[in-house]
């Protein structure tokens, strides 16, 4: 489903069925409560489904800047917020090659890379000669093949924050990452967050006797 069919439905759900137009309602502020109320819902359906859902990921490729580099032993990408799951491992499902499938060998720490590296007995014919340690949102990516060669292109999937951090992707041509059900509370949550809004603005000024602050709601 894309990002304005959800919307869609959430400017329906806000004005209570009226036929209004987008411009009636905070069209920006239903944006947000979108945003926001994915990253709630999240947690929740997987607390409930006991597992990651396939269309709450999204690719993500850390872009490459010769300024933020300091070593040849390692290269340094800026990292984006994810949803907080039961871990960071379990909202990152996959960091590895973009052109294939050659998952690196990931590790939240530089303790944890320092006693790997200590204890390592990896055979650098095998796929996992690359290592990606991810922390305080950097990747920090390490050529065990050849310490002078920096990896300067990979691929993250995961479960973000927020789907516009993903440079590439299109809200017009992909689906807004969010299952069915998710989609559905989502309409509910922006219904109850955009009117307790409402309820906090102030009365209208104008002694008309109308209420023009108020949104329609259907009885």
């Amino acid at each position: 489903m894309l990002l304005e069919e959800i919307k869609s439905l959430c400017i329906g759900r806000v004005s209570g069925g009226y036929e209004t137009d987008e411009s009636d309602l905070k069209s920006d502020r239903i944006d947000t409560l979108i945003i926001s109320g994915r990253a709630v819902i999240i947690p929740e359906l997987f607390k409930e489904y006991k597992r990651v859902h396939p269309d709450w990921m999204q690719d993500f490729y850390p872009v490459y800047d010769e300024r933020k580099q300091e070593s040849k032993l390692f290269s340094v990408f800026d990292g984006i917020e994810n949803i907080v799951l039961h871990s960071v491992q379990t909202a990152i499902q996959y960091v590895g090659n973009a052109e294939c499938f050659e998952p690196f060998r990931v590790v939240y720490s530089s303790g944890e890379y320092a006693n790997l590296k200590a204890n390592s007995t990896t055979d650098p014919r095998r796929s996992r000669h690359v290592y990606a340690m991810y922390e305080n949102r950097l990747w920090t990516v390490f050529n065990r093949n050849n310490n002078h060669t920096r990896i300067q292109k990979f691929k993250v999937n995961g479960v973000w924050a927020n789907p516009f951090d993903v440079t590439t992707w299109n809200p017009d041509m992909h689906n807004f990452p969010i299952d069915r059900k998710g989609a559905e509370l989502i309409v509910e949550y922006v219904f109850k967050n955009y009117l307790l809004d409402a309820l906090k603005t102030p009365g209208n000024p104008i002694s008309n006797g109308a209420e023009d602050s108020k949104i329609p709601v259907k009885q």
